[in-house]
């Protein structure tokens, strides 16, 4: 059963790869597991020391440059800590104002502090997708730290014109960075083009925190982890016209990362038989984990804090 349904999505991508883009690339691509063999990547990344880091690979094309709400050239902030680095400034207050009493609130303050401002090249999503010629993107992962709604306004034409499939955005319920997005607002624009949210993953909490309550008398926030997260978006295709083969590639990204009620519609949508699209679903849901993702995702946060810091 396994040999047929990997036969099934693979004869079926062969000459018809999934198209992935990654903005804020820093870390390498986005992970989509068993997929990947099957993506064309495009990545995004602006800072170059951070883009020469990058791993280069058959399957992906990086460019060094940042995607924005319009053409141009912007200063990046750049952070003590790369991964906080945006085009945004910190709002300091209203940050110490959430966070000022938990117990990493001053490391994460020198973190995000800036140590170098650069000019970096910046393109709107729908200037890039001309450029690169190409039909759809199927699956658009933001991570660039408050800006995510502007390079959606920036691919307004391609929301319009049902040419993004899902979207895996960051997201904040709170504003630490000046002028930064929040959830509500990229939701609302979504909706307006016709994309539901099918998820929200929150962040694991990794500022559990490390007194004893024996002997510190210092007081502390409690570590929450449901400020922010990654918003997962799908157009909605009783709204918007989609062709076969992008619903079956939805369908696809929709399993590997366990959305399989959602998978099995789209495959349905697709007019494949029932034992297909139990195939193709038991395919995925047997996706195979390392030992550190099966201790983080059945750990509490707090025991997997602990025995982190053990193993250290």
């Amino acid at each position: 059963m396994q040999e047929y349904s990997s036969e099934l999505f693979r004869s079926s991508l062969k000459n018809n790869n999934i198209v992935a883009f990654d903005v804020g690339a820093k870390n390498g691509i986005f992970k989509l597991g068993k997929l990947e063999q099957h993506i064309k990547f495009y990545g995004f990344e602006p800072n170059e020391i951070e883009f020469q880091r990058l791993k280069k690979r058959g399957n992906v094309e990086y460019f060094p440059f940042a995607l924005g709400e319009t053409n141009g050239i912007r200063d990046l902030y750049l952070t003590n800590h790369s991964s906080f680095s945006s085009f945004l400034k910190l709002d300091e207050f209203n940050f110490k104002k959430h966070f000022g009493l938990m117990k990493d609130f001053p490391k994460w303050k020198e973190d995000m502090s800036v140590k170098e401002i650069i000019p970096v090249k910046v393109k709107s999503l729908d200037s890039i997708f001309k450029e690169i010629a190409i039909p759809h993107i199927d699956f658009l992962k933001l991570d660039t730290q408050g800006t995510e709604l502007e390079i959606l306004r920036g691919g307004k034409n391609l929301l319009s014109g049902n040419k993004i499939s899902m979207i895996y955005a960051e997201f904040s319920f709170i504003k630490s960075y000046k002028n930064q997005n929040s959830f509500s607002e990229m939701e609302i624009y979504l909706n307006q083009f016709g994309y539901e949210c099918i998820d929200c993953r929150f962040y694991p909490d990794y500022i559990e925190s490390q007194y004893s309550k024996l002997t510190d008398k210092n007081i502390y926030d409690k570590a929450r982890f449901s400020v922010g997260g990654d918003a997962i978006f799908i157009i909605d295709i009783e709204k918007q016209k989609m062709d076969r083969m992008s619903l079956f590639k939805l369908g696809l990204l929709a399993s590997q990362l366990g959305y399989l009620s959602i998978a099995s519609y789209m495959f349905k949508r697709c007019n494949m038989k029932d034992y297909e699209i139990l195939s193709l679903l038991k395919e995925f849901n047997g996706r195979e984990f390392s030992g550190k993702q099966i201790l983080r995702n059945s750990c509490p946060p707090y025991l997997y804090r602990l025995l982190k810091n053990i193993r250290k």
